[in-house]
């Protein structure tokens, strides 16, 4: 989940014997709260004479990223910084790393390198005076770490503040 440290993992190791009955056992057993990051599971197979048998496999958690898009306010032909942060548990070893797209109205308006969690652009508004859906998506370079969406925020386009003024008359002579 977005932001979660752990998660639940289920795996069903099997074993038989042609004599008797297995007993199976694994550490961590099925089922437990794995961190993000790598953890062995080890895994021994016990038959009715005391016979054992061991193998081991990995179970890797991915770090999922949480991201929240900031509301954004211009008016009119000005341009409003669009900035998104993203966080995630920190995969041992890892960096998190990517792009973040930005979205009006569910439509692309540009997208931005990661650095330091923190993703923005400048996006010239040419859109009528409003209130507009304003969301980001934040795709991982690094496997280790997965995407994820921002909920909405509002871009606030407002009317463009113009005014003009008389200076007095201007006189040209010519010949």
């Amino acid at each position: 989940a977005p932001g979660a440290s752990s998660a639940a993992v289920s795996f069903n190791p099997a074993a038989s014997d042609t004599v008797s009955g297995v007993t199976v056992t694994s550490s961590p057993a099925s089922g437990s709260a794995f961190n993000v990051g790598t953890t062995t599971v080890n895994v021994t197979a016990k038959d009715a004479a005391g016979n054992t048998s061991t193998c081991s496999f990995t179970v890797t958690v991915k770090s999922a990223a949480t991201v929240v898009v900031a509301p954004a306010s211009a008016q009119y032909s000005d341009a409003a910084t669009l900035q998104a942060t993203v966080n995630a548990p920190a995969f041992p070893g890892q960096q998190l790393a990517g792009t973040v797209q930005f979205f009006v109205d569910g439509n692309p308006v540009g997208q931005a390198t990661l650095a330091n969690g923190v993703a923005s652009i400048q996006l010239p508004l040419n859109l009528p005076a409003g209130t507009y859906s304003l969301t980001a998506q934040f795709t991982s370079t690094n496997a280790f770490y997965l995407g994820g969406s921002s909920a909405p925020a509002a871009l606030s386009v407002t009317r463009e503040n113009a005014a003009s003024a008389y200076s007095g008359d201007a006189a040209l002579l010519t010949a």
